[in-house]
């Protein structure tokens, strides 16, 4: 069995989508049957709260695996286990409503963040490690999944966000279309080249237009941007303005299931396949 595609999130620039864009990928590819694993790697553990989870009352989180030298898989929440999920049930059972059955695309495994996470650097300075950590952790897990999609923090690139590259083999680059939609974008550049001279086979997966009003100037400035910097990089999928994906997504951890028919569903759907071609070329 092949060992997971490892897709890293990135960008340094925070409100471009990434974390909206991890899990609503995560959603749409198990929709069509992959098997997906999402880790959080943000301290703010955005992607987690999605899930249902309450970051400062969980045990543990990746920073034990990451620090700690804990088992990765101890620390996986199943579908069924997921807080969101058992929220949806219990309404369920209120009203009296025979319990729900996991849609394909709720069928996401995930390992959830703590704000302790903000202490990675250092940890990592006084135990003498640097960047292959989570891809040492990970190691063991890969071969259990299609998809290890991972959620990175929007700050300064540290020695998370080099963890989570050289962890990956793809980095995916979401980006909004504004006046300035490459902010933040050239200081993920500069450590994906860093990361590159050690791992040669890493690649960029495509630049992800956010945010996207094709009424506006802004738009067509935006695209045009991303396509002078990133050519066939740039995915053919743009994630349009919706109201839905604004929303907090803290009782389905995706619009695919809060709004299955929105321009939000529908976008990320199309992003997934496109993934899907561009990592097994077909």
């Amino acid at each position: 069995m092949a060992a997971a595609v490892v897709i890293s999130v990135v960008n340094q620039k925070g409100g471009v989508g990434k974390s909206t864009t991890a899990m609503n990928l995560a959603a749409a590819l198990a929709e069509v049957g992959e098997r997906v694993l999402v880790v959080d790697l943000d301290p703010q553990a955005a992607t987690s709260r999605a899930f249902g989870h309450e970051p400062a009352k969980l045990d543990q989180s990746v920073y034990d695996a990451l620090v700690e030298g804990v088992d990765l898989r101890g620390l996986i929440w199943r579908p069924d286990e997921q807080p969101y999920v058992e929220a949806m049930r219990e309404d369920a059972r209120e009203r009296g409503e025979e319990e729900p059955d996991l849609l394909p695309c709720q069928r996401v495994d995930m390992v959830a963040s703590q704000l302790v996470l903000d202490r990675f650097d250092k940890d990592l300075k006084r135990r003498g490690r640097r960047e292959a950590v989570l891809a040492e952790v990970l190691e063991g897990i890969r071969e259990e999944y299609d998809f290890v999609i991972i959620d990175c923090a929007p700050s300064s690139i540290g020695e998370l966000e080099v963890n989570a590259m050289f962890a990956a083999d793809y980095v995916l680059i979401p980006t909004m279309a504004e006046w300035m939609p490459l902010y933040g974008v050239a200081d993920v550049m500069d450590a994906f080249q860093e990361v590159r001279e050690y791992k040669p086979e890493l690649d960029v997966l495509g630049a992800l237009l956010t945010r996207v009003d094709n009424r506006t100037n802004l738009t067509k400035h935006a695209r045009a941007e991303v396509e002078r910097a990133f050519g066939d990089r740039r995915f053919e999928t743009e994630i349009r303005t919706n109201v839905r994906l604004a929303e907090h997504p803290g009782s389905t951890a995706s619009v695919l299931v809060s709004a299955p028919d929105s321009t939000g569903a529908e976008d990320y759907r199309s992003l997934a396949g496109e993934v899907i071609r561009r990592v097994r070329g077909s």
